[in-house]
């Protein structure tokens, strides 16, 4: 199958990676979470904007991908080639749930409280100022280049999503 270019995006613990894995195991195909561009290795030196723009952009040349995370305008050039955007979200509780989770289950030496602490404030200040403006102009770019946009709001919504996929890779839609 060729031609999948699908960008994931929404706040941290509403379920990114786990539907981009999901995705990429359906389709066959590579996924790249945006931390893997942003920084050398997981959560330490991060790369000069050089660097991650030259890295990113050799991987939205390829012909199939699925990307995930949320950075500023230097992601704009996979949100314009996808031909799927998904904004994945969840219920708050849901999303303090998940980050403090994965704080307590982290074995990773750069994962602080005061690290989850911020996440956590970020979050809030997303969920409850209603600051998604930006989620709502990158769907809007999407559906304008002629793209699709999907919004799933619970992970019974994500499931189903999942279903169908599975099913269309069965029967070859």
């Amino acid at each position: 199958m060729s031609g999948i270019k699908v960008h994931i995006f929404g706040v941290s613990g509403s379920g990114k990676t786990y539907l981009a894995k999901r995705l990429a195991a359906i389709f066959e195909i590579d996924h790249y979470d945006l931390d893997d561009f942003f920084f050398e290795c997981k959560y330490c030196k991060s790369r000069t904007a050089k660097e991650r723009k030259k890295l990113f952009k050799e991987t939205i040349r390829k012909d199939n991908w699925i990307v995930e995370g949320v950075y500023d305008e230097w992601v704009e050039d996979s949100i314009k080639k996808c031909n799927l955007l998904i904004w994945v979200d969840a219920p708050l509780s849901v999303i303090v749930w998940r980050i403090l989770k994965r704080y307590l289950k982290s074995k990773d030496e750069n994962s602080s409280l005061i690290e989850t602490l911020k996440l956590l404030k970020m979050v809030l200040h997303y969920k409850l100022k209603d600051d998604l403006e930006t989620y709502r102009r990158s769907g809007k770019e999407v559906l304008e280049s002629n793209g699709q946009f999907i919004y799933l709001k619970n992970k019974k919504e994500v499931a189903k999503f999942l279903k169908k996929r599975k099913k269309e890779m069965k029967f070859g839609d």
